[in-house]
């Protein structure tokens, strides 16, 4: 048993470590150690933050306040989560400011695999659950059919959104926490209908009830949707087995979490009423987000409005099949974090259409729901391997057999890793698509009218006659024109979004002309040189 336990230990080891490893290396260790500064999206603007707060903030013993800077100045870190900056901050004085930036920004997307095992361990789940769990979530973090940047992926992560990354990571481990209160004396899960007489305090020792309480406030300092989803994920789990002690303890633990983030929570939320509204989903494209496999394209440019291309989510039918076996296993083998998981990514699906929150942007809660259902299939993988290892013995007995000596529970995770790798990794052996063709189509398969076919042309132009040799002049001519297509585009998403107001309309349509005459100037460039020759 002590060198079945071994072996466990290691593949686990070989799974988590590979997993971090993989997600570090396509992060790019030479730019990400390089004194470049990070740029893209709202990035920009986050880069001059920390050096804000150290030479502004810091001396005068704070981590908010008022900046002159942009319109006559803003608020700084008043509306928007501080901890990441501070840390940002504090390693800039140890580090060249760019590494230190790039280095806390890789910090959720590096510590998921690490949180996601460590949220199976802790919540009892058998070998290889944990493992397997940590694999899936390299798949999370590379799916990049999601049309704008939601949170936790990547693709999110670089354009911005560290902060709600790094606070999903400690979520996870927080609600692994709360799941170790359910697990039984030797970390394995009891059932639901377990004797009461025997059960464990909410998430384990004191110690630990400390450390939980820590957790939530790391979240809530991180990012306000994590939050949401460490409390909704709290109150699931004590929801499938409720306590009077574990409530009290429970109530503890998050009061506790809160109080020692009221310093900054409380002005927060006494003006939360001064902030703009988030943006309201499409109603048609509810469905389509929340199961992208339903409606796909098998090309960019044949792709309706909220549809997703095939190659990009075919994978997430398989995915979601194994998260049913993981509810029904879960279900008959009364696994209590298990049901707790299920419901939580039913509540994470259901706040997107619903928004319990109005001011909140409730398409953020859609990352949540894919990571609950990553982690159900990690589950559901390892319950039905087990499955297979029990009806092998039970034949082998049956017919006076060996049982053999493969074990499929130590196979699994690592074929699972080399599966993960080949799947996520493969695409970037590849020849990457020309980032701004990519933009375009993106944009095009957000809006209607006249401009969608427009930035499609633009596309489709960039991706075959942007290799066409062209002289000082027009090239310096044709690489401003294509910026300006490229902002044009993100305007006319603005404007889709927010096309309601009857005065919108004039501007869309000066805009969606504008975008034509672009693509039509820069045909023309491209047709010259090759008249030309």
């Amino acid at each position: 048993m002590t060198g079945r336990l071994s072996r466990q230990r290691l593949v686990t080891l070989v799974v988590v470590c590979g997993a971090v490893l993989f997600v570090f290396w396509q992060l790019q260790p030479g730019w990400l150690l390089s004194r470049a500064t990070p740029t893209g999206s709202d990035v920009g603007g986050n880069v001059w933050t920390p050096g804000f707060m150290r030479d502004h903030l810091f001396p005068h013993g704070r981590i908010t306040g008022w900046a002159p800077d942009w319109h006559a100045g803003f608020p700084v870190m008043v509306f928007y989560f501080p901890l990441p900056t501070v840390a940002i901050a504090l390693l800039g004085a140890v580090l060249p400011s760019e590494v230190a930036f790039k280095l806390v920004t890789a910090t959720g997307l590096l510590g998921l695999p690490v949180a996601a095992w460590a949220f199976g361990r802790l919540a009892g789940f058998r070998f290889p659950a944990p493992a397997l769990m940590s694999a899936a979530s390299v798949m999370f973090l590379f799916d990049h059919f999601q049309p704008q940047p939601r949170g936790g992926d990547v693709i999110s992560t670089v354009r911005s959104e560290f902060a709600y990354s790094i606070g999903l990571a400690v979520a996870l481990v927080f609600l692994g926490l709360i799941a170790r209160g359910l697990a039984g004396p030797r970390g394995h899960e009891q059932s639901l209908a377990g004797p009461r007489g025997h059960e464990q305090s909410l998430a384990g020792p004191p110690r630990h009830r400390a450390v939980g309480a820590a957790l939530l406030a790391v979240v809530g300092l991180c990012h306000l949707y994590d939050m949401t989803f460490a409390l909704v994920g709290a109150a699931v789990l004590f929801a499938v087995r409720p306590d009077r002690r574990r409530l009290i303890q429970l109530t503890a633990i998050v009061g506790v979490g809160l109080l020692l983030i009221g310093f900054w929570l409380l002005p927060f939320a006494a003006r939360l009423g001064l902030t703009t509204g988030g943006l309201y989903p499409p109603p048609s494209h509810q469905l389509q987000n929340i199961f992208p496999f339903l409606d796909t394209c098998s090309e960019r440019s044949a792709c309706r409005p909220g549809q997703f291309l095939t190659a990009q989510v075919w994978h997430l039918l398989p995915v979601f099949m194994l998260a049913l076996a993981a509810v029904g296993l879960s279900i008959v083998r009364r696994l209590r974090a298990g049901v707790g998981l299920a419901v939580l990514a039913v509540l994470m699906a259901a706040a997107y259409p619903i928004q319990p929150i109005h001011r909140l942007q409730s398409d953020r809660f859609l990352p949540f729901w894919f990571l609950c259902i990553y982690l159900l299939a990690a589950l559901g993988l390892s319950e039905l391997v087990h499955e297979a290892q029990a009806l092998r013995s039970r034949r082998s007995r049956r017919y006076a057999q060996s049982p053999g000596r493969g074990d499929g529970t130590l196979v699994a995770p690592l074929v699972a890793m080399v599966s993960v790798v080949v799947l996520v990794g493969l695409p970037f052996l590849i020849d990457a698509e020309d980032p701004l063709a990519h933009a375009l189509d993106s944009a095009a398969s957000l809006i209607t009218g006249p401009a969608q076919a427009s930035l499609r042309d633009g596309a489709e132009l960039r991706r075959t006659a942007h290799e066409v040799p062209l002289d000082r002049s027009t090239a310096k001519r044709v690489a401003s024109t294509w910026r300006a297509l490229l902002r044009l585009s993100e305007v006319r998403v603005r404007l889709e979004r927010s096309k309601t107001a009857a005065a919108a309309t004039p501007v869309v349509d000066m805009v969606d002309q504008k975008i034509k005459d672009h693509v039509i100037a820069l045909s023309r460039a491209y047709t010259g040189v090759e008249t030309a020759k």
